[in-house]
């Protein structure tokens, strides 16, 4: 071998030496910016319900137990609104409400609160049973409905809730939420406080 060659050969190899330092810096990057990215979007998770058990979302799904745990907890706040509490839980249903929904269901909480405008009468909400359905992200959210003045019981009805859910990326929105009659429901029920899978 030639020492020209030898040059030739040399160059030839700091030239691929150069290139794949070149590749391994840009793939170390791009794993970094990647890493960076899921970091982010996992800190973006906030769980609305208060639930007795960890919970996670995936973006695209919404787990069974997280769907109804929302429900449950919207169907609170809505159904024990009364004039002293509308500020709170409209301020909470509405931070859970997709913004094309927020007027609509706005108005019903107002109506919700005009009915009980008197302040002599109060009322409990019971839920009992739950249907969800996660593929089509719809709950019904059955219960008892008392009504007191003072310490009286002068009214009580078996309601259900109907709610329409819409997902976006890891964040779940309430779409619509209206009165049913029990007779209305879809599906089989399961009581309100029992767990299910994920799936």
């Amino acid at each position: 071998m030639t020492p020209d060659n030898a040059l030739v050969q040399l160059g030839t190899v700091g030239r691929q030496r150069n290139v794949a330092f070149v590749l391994l810096l840009v793939a170390l990057v791009a794993i970094v910016i990647l890493s960076l990215s899921v970091t982010a979007k996992k800190d973006q998770i906030i769980l609305v319900p208060l639930t007795n058990h960890p919970m996670t979302v995936e973006a695209g799904k919404v787990r069974r137990d997280y769907l109804r745990e929302t429900a449950i907890t919207i169907s609170y706040f809505f159904e024990n609104i009364t004039p002293e509490t509308a500020e709170y839980f409209e301020e909470r249903i509405l931070s859970v409400t997709h913004p094309s929904a927020r007027g609509r269901i706005s108005a019903g909480l107002q109506e919700t609160v005009e009915r009980w405008q008197d302040g002599s009468s109060s009322r409990a909400w019971y839920p009992r049973d739950v249907y969800e359905d996660p593929k089509t992200l719809y709950v019904e959210v059955t219960g008892e409905l008392r009504t007191f003045v003072g310490m009286k019981l002068v009214d009580q009805r078996q309601m259900t809730l109907a709610m329409q859910f819409f997902q976006e990326g890891y964040s779940l929105y309430l779409q619509d939420i209206k009165e049913i009659t029990p007779q209305e429901g879809l599906g089989a029920r399961v009581r309100a406080e029992a767990m299910t899978d994920a799936q």
